[in-house]
């Protein structure tokens, strides 16, 4: 993508975009503490000990690496991972499931009991409707028994998947404000015009100008480098599958080349040199 393309881009991004999302709450402690009670109101925040933006949490084990858009410390412990999704990749239950691990897993010192550990939430705000159930909010407390006989394990994690098409009669004035704001970018209340007022200011700064165009560009990056894997890949096993195909055939191999190069528009050599590839990578 060229400079003047990423320009642009970054000219009509909004608040739902990662970099500006991630940039605006880990600055301003105020309207992450105001966005965490909105849909919270069971939790009261004195103070936000510590946000960070794009955290890189590794499993050791497997040395896999995450990128988490915001992990926040309340000052009770308590860790909040807040993340905004604008794509349905299919795998975002387990995605929750795995992050709630790591989550777990980075804050439990090496040596110190289960005891400490902390009470964890994840908030995905989502800007579509991944139960398709017209709900804006889904909220799981997890490990909960048997429905007749309803049990909690009291494990302290909690996840919420906030749907911004969801039907929002139901919520608060200040809650149907924020989703109608993340969905239309109508400004209406305190919180909302707060956030645009800082959208507004990093987008006018030469640092999140520069900011957002890397992170595009990192994006693209990892995006090209796992298409290029992948290829790659899907390449070596067909070959391999293909000269499989060749050699379990019932009749000789000349006669199957000439077939499956007028199956496929195939030169002969062409056949020849993929079968004398297959070979060497098999």
């Amino acid at each position: 993508m060229t400079n003047s393309r990423l320009l642009e881009k970054f000219q009509k991004a909004t608040f739902s975009h990662a970099y500006i999302f991630s940039s605006i709450l880990s600055e301003n402690k105020d309207i992450t503490k105001e966005i965490i009670e909105l849909f919270n109101p069971n939790i009261r925040i004195k103070e936000i000990k510590q946000i960070s933006a794009e955290k890189m949490l590794q499993e050791t084990f497997l040395n896999k690496y995450i990128r988490m858009d915001i992990l926040i410390e309340l000052d009770d412990g308590t860790l909040v991972n807040i993340e905004m999704q604008n794509d349905n990749k299919d795998n975002i239950p387990k995605r929750l499931r795995y992050y709630s691990s790591i989550i777990t897993s980075y804050s439990l010192p090496k040596g110190k009991h289960y005891i400490f550990l902390p009470s964890v939430l994840i908030m995905m705000i989502c800007s579509f409707d991944l139960f398709n159930q017209n709900k804006p909010i889904y909220t799981f407390t997890m490990n909960t028994s048997d429905k007749d006989n309803p049990t909690h394990l009291e494990d302290e994690l909690n996840i919420q998947v906030i749907n911004i098409l969801g039907h929002i009669d139901n919520l608060s004035v200040d809650q149907k404000a924020f989703l109608k704001y993340i969905k239309d970018g109508i400004v209406s209340t305190p919180l909302t015009k707060k956030i645009d007022t800082k959208v507004k200011e990093l987008k006018e700064k030469e640092y999140g100008r520069l900011g957002f165009m890397k992170y595009e560009l990192d994006m693209q990056d990892s995006y090209y480098s796992g298409f290029s894997v992948g290829e790659a890949k899907g390449r070596d096993e067909g070959i391999i599958c293909f000269h499989k195909y060749l050699t379990n055939l019932n009749f000789n191999n000349e006669n199957a080349i000439k077939t499956i190069a007028n199956s496929y528009n195939l030169s002969e050599e062409e056949i020849r040199r993929i079968i004398e590839s297959s070979t060497k990578v098999s």
